[in-house]
């Protein structure tokens, strides 16, 4: 690849980047409520065509960075982009267009049904509804996590091992046996804090039951984030406490935000410091330039130059994964879900050792249909979140409708990197407990 080569590809990213920010500028001016819209795109645009720009224009360096990595840096850069063919850039970059098009125009088509619909907001349901998932998530999660902690012998000796099971070499199971299920359960006392938030916030009912609540399970979601050492999870928890905050003090909110997290990102070198620490005793904040960030926020974009190979070696998986990534749930059944055959393809054999490579949103539905996988579930994801937003919509609580707009934003933003079936049933509680609720707190005027 020569220098002639990359201007003309950052030249075609930042056409398709031009106009689709024309666009979702144009959305945002006609003031519509649209944060599930907001967070994919915003995060396409990030990973899909801001992220190519950067990656190309420090290719050299980012390849020294991989290249000094030794066998946990696989030689990406160089097999993927400095080698990479040209028919593989082309086929990525129809591939986000088509993903682009097809969340937007059908995306809008549902937006037109709006008029259709004739919904009203159901408080009472909602706050019901809220109330009881408040108490299940608080209990079976918080349960779940103390017997979780205790199956290691504590909360220190949890923590101690956190960074040790983010090998995937090492197994959950066969250190604490079938506890290690609770894990997946213990994830729901992370919902519980901007549940009993909403309920606090509503004051239908005295509020110091809800408040201590909301203490336990915040404290309790923290202790169940270190535990799971990933950076990004806990970020993203606190990011919606941040929009809330911010929402009623600024205008334009997520500029600011998108600007801080800029700024903020050290702090994923200080949380992965934090991590180790846990593990070894040793604390070491290690400071990154920039570039370094962009080296680890490059793999989405590295994986749709991948597309072809990916099906020609393993062939497509025909939808399996909406299926056994429920029956995967159930002790003693496991099923490789597809960043199995991704890491594989990208890391060799040792790729459990060396780290695993999340399936992103084109990626994954690549390796399900092909190209009509990516144009359908781009088509069904658009239609389907705007009735999410439509709904939000209707919300009178303008706080709460913040709070949880600010989730879908979030969350949905986080998905387009991790994309497949498996990671979000096991790892989005909150984008799947809010989404229900949503879905549930309307119901059709009578004509």
């Amino acid at each position: 690849m020569d220098k002639k080569d990359i201007i003309l590809l950052c030249i075609i990213y930042a056409i398709i980047l031009l106009f689709t920010s024309i666009y979702l500028i144009r959305i945002i001016k006609t003031k519509r409520y649209t944060p599930s819209h907001n967070g994919i795109l915003i995060s396409v645009m990030v990973y899909y065509l801001i992220m190519p720009i950067l990656v190309l224009c420090n290719i050299e360096t980012l390849n020294g960075i991989e290249v000094r990595a030794g066998i946990y840096g696989s030689d990406t850069f160089q097999r993927f982009i400095i080698n990479g063919k040209w028919k593989n850039y082309i086929y990525s970059i129809v591939m986000i267009v088509l993903m682009i098009s097809f969340f937007i125009f059908f995306y809008q088509v549902s937006y037109k049904k709006n008029k259709e619909r004739n919904y009203k907001f159901n408080f009472k349901g909602t706050y019901n509804i809220v109330k009881i998932l408040t108490y299940i998530t608080f209990f079976v999660g918080l349960f779940s996590l103390v017997l979780f902690f205790a199956s290691f012998g504590g909360i220190a000796k949890a923590l101690s091992y956190a960074e040790t099971m983010r090998n995937m070499s090492n197994s959950l199971v066969e250190m604490i046996g079938s506890a290690a299920l609770l894990k997946i359960i213990a994830r729901l006392i992370t919902v519980t804090p901007f549940l009993s938030l909403y309920l606090i916030n509503e004051k239908r009912e005295k509020n110091f039951v809800y408040k201590m609540i909301f203490i336990i399970s915040l404290i309790a979601s923290i202790l169940f984030y270190l535990y799971n050492a990933g950076r990004t999870p806990i970020i993203m928890f606190m990011l919606c406490f941040v929009y809330v905050i911010l929402s009623t003090k600024v205008k334009k909110t997520w500029t600011i935000i998108i600007l801080l997290g800029i700024v903020s990102l050290p702090i994923l070198d200080i949380l992965d410091s934090l991590f180790v620490y846990f593990n070894t005793g040793l604390l070491d904040i290690k400071q990154n330039e920039y570039v370094n960030y962009i080296y680890q926020f490059s793999v989405p974009y590295k994986n749709t130059l991948i597309l072809g190979e990916l099906n020609e070696t393993f062939g497509l998986r025909w939808g399996q994964d909406f299926i056994t990534a429920f029956l995967d749930l159930l002790p003693g059944v496991n099923f490789d879900p597809p960043y199995v055959n991704l890491s594989f393809f990208v890391r060799g054999s040792e790729w459990k050792n060396l780290g695993g490579i999340p399936a992103d949103y084109i990626t994954f539905s690549h390796m399900e249909f092909s190209y009509i996988g990516v144009i359908g579930f781009s088509g069904i994801i658009g239609y389907l979140t705007q009735i999410i937003d439509y709904k939000l919509s209707l919300f009178e609580n303008k706080k709460m409708k913040s709070l949880l707009g600010g989730i879908l934003t979030v969350f949905f933003f986080s998905t387009i990197t991790s994309s497949d079936v498996a990671s979000i049933i096991r790892g989005q509680f909150i984008l799947l407990i809010v989404i229900f609720i949503i879905m549930k707190s309307s119901k059709k005027e009578k004509s």
